[in-house]
């Protein structure tokens, strides 16, 4: 199944690039769900033996009044 998000365009390509010197990268979604904002962040941290940590987050944001 293909996804016209994902499947192609300027967001696959920079993840397809090579990573050599890459430290971190990290990825922020905003999410309407259930009636608040919701801030989701993946982020992952290079290691120099060519490991990785990966870390996910989400944060609720106060409504604007």
């Amino acid at each position: 199944m293909t996804n016209k998000h994902t499947d192609e365009g300027p967001f696959l390509t920079e993840f397809e690039k090579d990573l050599e010197g890459v430290v971190f990268r990290e990825m922020v979604t905003y999410r309407y769900k259930d009636g608040m904002m919701i801030k989701e962040k993946v982020s992952r941290r290079f290691k120099k033996d060519g490991n990785y940590h990966d870390t996910t987050t989400s944060t609720p944001l106060p409504a604007l009044t």
